[in-house]
């Protein structure tokens, strides 16, 4: 074989090995690890895991009620006078006004055509006994509004050491719940409140006070 020949041979041979490293190298920058893969497959579910959280907390959820946020002041009103078990004047920012508690009924003691019934002079002097001289805080109901068809205005009061005038009320047995019209926020306490009064007997549901 001549020089010539054997210079061609050594060449095809260097340009071979040649091409098959180059080849292998390109080969291994285009696959990834199997441990890189798993990351990355990781790191991409944690990635989505984030983004359905975020999804999740963005979203409008209904949001339980609730009925102290009606009330938009918190001032506390000095109590000028009560009228009867239910309803109450206030020294609102220098004028009289006429509170009537939202979903309780209290016995008549004042109603202009009809006479003093019975329990209503206990239940005006009970609620007498809470207010007289003391202050008081409004909750607007969410439902009723803000006042009634004879201008009073409606809400539940609370008085300055945060008992629920309301609802101890009818707790005690000294007022009915009382639904006018439609509902209201509390009336499934109001009417919770009311069975366990009968039931105990307190009150006005005490044995042989009213024939109710």
């Amino acid at each position: 074989m001549s020089k010539l020949s054997i210079y061609g041979v050594v060449f095809l041979l260097f340009f071979t090995v040649v091409i098959g490293l180059l080849t292998d190298n390109n080969d291994f920058e285009g696959t990834k690890p199997e441990t890189l893969i798993v990351e990355e497959h990781l790191e991409t579910e944690e990635v989505d895991e984030l983004d359905e959280v975020a999804i999740t907390t963005n979203a409008e959820t209904p949001v339980a009620r609730d009925t102290e946020s009606v009330a938009t002041d918190s001032t506390l009103y000095r109590v000028l006078r009560v009228i009867d078990g239910d309803t109450i004047m206030i020294d609102r920012d220098g004028i009289a006004e006429r509170v009537r508690m939202v979903g309780i009924d209290t016995p008549e003691t004042v109603h202009p055509s009809k006479s003093v019934e019975c329990f209503g002079r206990e239940a005006s002097d009970k609620t007498k006994s809470w207010l007289e001289g003391r202050r008081v805080r409004l909750v607007a109901d969410s439902i009723e509004g803000e006042r009634d068809k004879y201008q009073r205005l409606l809400g539940y009061v609370y008085r300055d050491d945060g008992l629920f005038i309301n609802l101890e009320l009818i707790r005690q047995g000294y007022a009915y719940e009382y639904t006018y019209n439609t509902s209201y926020d509390y009336q499934a306490e109001f009417k919770a409140a009311q069975v366990e009064a009968e039931i105990s007997g307190r009150g006005l549901w005490a044995e042989g006070v009213c024939s109710n």
